[in-house]
């Protein structure tokens, strides 16, 4: 049996110990310099710079080297805590004056696993000391085997961009799945947090336009009453369709999520060019290139994890998202509700930004896309008296299968065997 292209499960022996590279396979879901840069959070900002265009959170990484610098425990908390003089590492405590709220990560890991949030400031804005040393305890637990990588926390949520039928759609979904009750109109109104996804792919890495070169698929919404919103913390997940958000934010929101998308794909692409001598020196092996002689260092595939946060039209922290309701009592939308000083008024969405939290293989949301397909499909068919279309399961896994398809085509092309 002749294998063209080979989808390697994480962690797998043959892909992790260079072999399935060795015979020139091509990059299906990851490459080895592919999983070196995205399971590094650590590198994001060497990775994504201003000049890419692709926006990050705020971030200060501090590595399992520095702490390596010295045996004493207190002397390496303290470091983590108020900064270590000859590196780009300012403190924990620095960091905290202009972002309160911090998501503190396991720099190697991914999913949500060994991440948590930490506010480092009261609500009266004075530095909170008791979460400050719990958080420098969680970074050095972590750095004393892995990066950990400690960003913002930035806010998003679908009760800013999404439909009522949507929010609906949401609350019962929490209960059924979670048993978690979601209160949108009485305080304490229940938290709501959430995070976009796509995968995007190419059939042609040297297509010469952006929307040529990388084609886009699962296009998804995970929402969840945690911060971190993961299916296996309590997160929905959710096809982002155009019909789940309201018609004023469609086309905005998709357009700037497609675009960073791209942004992202080229950025790691570009990243081969800066990295290639670190890499070969840290992993012993060159980047390569596979037997269509097209570098690993080129993504073909990859899942992209956003946040999509919207811009108010004037300066203020939102303090409330009010219901409001039409004649009939029934919820048609939000008031926004901002503080600025003393001063509490209604604030508009004037637009939106699209931030990058990580790239990650997410293989593993394929089969839930395809289930949401067939809900979808079904209720359409419900609605309809008619069959199911089952065409429309697995749409969005077929965009990916057909463009790595061709790069195996490509590889037996190039075995001289097609």
């Amino acid at each position: 049996m002749l294998a063209a292209l080979i989808y390697p499960f994480h962690g797998d022996p043959l892909y992790t110990s260079g072999q399935l590279e060795d015979c020139g396979l091509p990059y299906s879901v990851q490459s080895l310099f592919h999983t070196w840069t995205t399971y590094d959070k650590a590198k994001y900002p060497d990775i994504f710079p201003a000049s890419s265009g692709v926006e990050t959170p705020a971030e200060i990484d501090w590595l399992a080297e520095y702490t390596s610098r010295s045996r004493d425990e207190a002397q390496v908390k303290e470091w983590i805590a108020k900064g270590l003089p000859g590196t780009p590492y300012t403190g924990l405590a620095a960091f905290a004056q202009h972002h309160p709220l911090v998501m503190i990560k396991d720099a190697a890991e991914s999913g949500g696993r060994n991440a948590r949030a930490f506010a480092l400031r009261r609500l009266d804005g004075h530095p909170d000391a008791e979460q400050l040393q719990v958080a420098v305890d969680f970074i050095y637990q972590i750095s004393r085997k892995h990066n950990a990588a400690v960003q913002e926390v930035i806010r998003s949520s679908p009760e800013y961009w999404a439909t009522e039928e949507f929010m609906a759609g949401f609350a019962r979904r929490q209960i059924a799945d979670w048993g978690s009750p979601v209160d949108r109109s009485r305080r304490p109104r229940t938290p709501i947090y959430g995070s976009h996804r796509i995968i995007l792919s190419t059939a042609d890495p040297a297509a010469p336009a952006l929307e040529e070169r990388w084609h886009i698929s699962h296009w998804i919404t995970l929402n969840s009453t945690q911060l971190i919103t993961n299916v296996g913390r309590g997160g929905s997940l959710e096809q982002l369709l155009p019909e789940h958000i309201r018609p004023e934010h469609q086309q905005r929101i998709l357009e700037l999520m497609a675009r960073a998308g791209r942004l992202v794909m080229e950025a790691l692409a570009a990243y081969e060019a800066r990295t290639a001598a670190a890499y070969q020196a840290e992993m012993g092996r060159p980047i390569g290139r596979d037997l269509t002689d097209l570098s690993y260092g080129v993504p073909r595939y990859m899942m992209l994890d956003f946040l999509v946060a919207p811009v108010f039209d004037s300066p203020g922290m939102l303090v409330d998202v009010a219901p409001t309701f039409d004649e009939q009592g029934r919820r048609i939308g939000s008031t926004f509700l901002l503080r600025d000083g003393d001063h509490t008024f209604p604030g508009h969405i004037a637009d939106w930004r699209v931030v990058l939290i990580e790239p990650n293989i997410g293989v593993g949301l394929w089969d839930r896309v395809a289930l949401r397909e067939e809900a979808h499909e079904t209720q359409r068919a419900q609605a309809a008296g008619g069959e199911l279309d089952w065409d429309q399961v697995g749409a969005q896994a077929r965009i990916v299968l057909a463009d790595l398809s061709r790069a195996g085509e490509t590889y037996l092309q190039a075995l001289g065997l097609r």
